[in-house]
């Protein structure tokens, strides 16, 4: 570790099932985050996973009422997303990607990656000084956006990553965005889990919304 990082901390500023993230400085300043995996963290979902199946199996075989829900099918699409989120060279190269989308997008700021200091088991990116989304008060003192100005940068984003690129940050929940300070640009975090959109469903979902909104039920 001292071959490459001045200073780390060992007490995490963040904690979540896969992972923790501790705050380390690269030698030569730059501070950082790492994303370190859990031990045998691999080895637990393998079993959790089996145990999913075996009970999707027994759902299927003895409670027709619930064929709609496509128990099976449901286990299957978690276990390729969740072996996706182990792989942090996978996330890294999410990264990389979602920088070039937004790139000079004025509302938008995407943290460094250092893929030289990331494994499969340990991601290294760019320490990000900001608010959570859900911090209003501070964010509206340091930037002066409001709730609602935020809530509509959140949805204009949303609509940009789906609707322009069919790709999109899959896992938005307030840990995983924070809001740049003094600058009021939406930073996201943890991209281990990201979605797709192909151009037929995009203009199925573009139909869908502007039939709500014209208030065309059929």
């Amino acid at each position: 570790l001292h071959t490459y990082f001045e200073h780390i901390d060992y007490n995490p500023i963040a904690s979540a099932s896969i992972a923790q993230v501790h705050r380390a400085r690269i030698i030569g300043g730059k501070e950082v985050v790492l994303k370190v995996q859990r031990p045998d963290i691999s080895a637990n979902i393998e079993s959790d996973i089996a145990i999913l199946k075996s009970l999707a199996n027994v759902i299927n075989q003895y409670f027709p009422q619930y064929e709609a829900f496509q128990p099976q099918e449901l286990v299957r699409m978690f276990e390729i997303s969740i072996l996706k989120e182990l792989k942090f060279t996978a996330e890294a190269t999410n990264i990389v990607r979602f920088q070039k989308q937004f790139a000079k997008h004025p509302d938008v700021y995407v943290p460094a990656v250092y893929p030289e200091y990331t494994t499969n088991k340990v991601l290294c990116m760019e320490y990000i000084d900001g608010f959570k989304i859900t911090d209003l008060k501070a964010i509206e003192e340091s930037t002066g956006l409001t709730g609602q100005d935020l809530a509509k940068k959140g949805i204009d984003l949303y609509f940009e990553q789906i609707f322009r690129y069919g790709y999109f940050h899959a896992d938005p929940h307030p840990g995983n965005i924070f809001v740049m300070k003094n600058t009021g640009q939406i930073c996201f975090i943890d991209f281990g889990m990201m979605g797709f959109v192909l151009p037929k469903d995009q203009e199925r979902i573009a139909d869908l919304l502007l039939s709500i909104s014209r208030r065309d039920v059929q």
